[in-house]
């Protein structure tokens, strides 16, 4: 805190114009760091371009899982690696992102121990950002039981990529993708719940899951509009530049 009054005391922000994804983020800026509210936009974040899997072939009875985050707390890897050593079948799960408390990764690891026969769990490393947008295709789906996100840049990213989610309820900005039968939602305290999204998957020959990837590409065009998103960034930097 003394830092943010020092930064405001020698007029760091002033002429700054500020991007947000959440109306929390806004009040923020005003309450802590002086910043007035018509100097603060209110917009989802950007997405990147789709990348379309029309060829990929899903095995009935196996399930490939990927996880990508940052490994703390906060994005819930241990009950991610707990529910996947619950799963029947064939099962693969990789994970994905830098480790940024060893303490928590050290407790991960313990449970990765735990993995039965049919599941085979291995730590991948940290991606760059264009490795990262390529790795969705390799995968069934995409498993994130996060504690909190304000966007969730990995479960958007992950649906542009036409890789099905299985998602924390309550946590994020993506509960609706149930309404829609594109993608699984489960209760935090519900580990049952999130096994379940991902037999359901597991089960889906070639064509179950392609029709899911269809309700996906739905869900996206009515959650996502690019084409509307760029216009009202469009507006936003033509204000600013008035």
């Amino acid at each position: 805190m003394p830092f943010l009054k020092i930064m405001k005391m020698i007029g760091t922000f002033q002429g700054l114009y500020f991007h947000a994804t959440l109306q929390e983020e806004i009040d923020n800026l005003n309450k802590y760091l002086g910043i007035p509210k018509e100097r603060c936009f209110l917009l989802p974040n950007f997405p990147s371009a789709p990348v379309r899997r029309n060829d990929y072939v899903k095995e009935s009875g196996k399930i490939k899982i990927l996880f990508m985050s940052r490994i703390q707390d906060k994005k819930n890897l241990y009950d991610a690696i707990r529910i996947v050593n619950q799963l029947k079948g064939e099962v693969l799960f990789d994970i994905y992102g830098p480790v940024e408390s060893q303490a928590y990764w050290e407790k991960c690891q313990s449970e990765m121990e735990k993995a039965p026969d049919n599941v085979k769990v291995e730590y991948k490393g940290a991606l760059a950002p264009a490795e990262a947008k390529k790795t969705y295709s390799h995968y069934d789906c995409l498993l994130f039981p996060t504690l909190s996100e304000n966007y969730g840049h990995v479960i958007a990213e992950a649906l542009l990529h036409d890789c099905p989610i299985v998602i924390s309820k309550g946590t994020t900005p993506w509960d609706d993708v149930a309404d829609y039968n594109a993608g699984g939602v489960a209760r935090l305290d519900d580990l049952e719940g999130f096994v379940f999204e991902l037999e359901k998957i597991a089960k889906m020959d070639r064509t179950e899951y392609h029709q899911l990837i269809n309700r996906i590409r739905a869900y996206v065009d009515l959650k996502i509009n690019v084409k509307t998103l760029k216009q009202e960034y469009q507006n936003l930097l033509d204000s600013i530049s008035l």
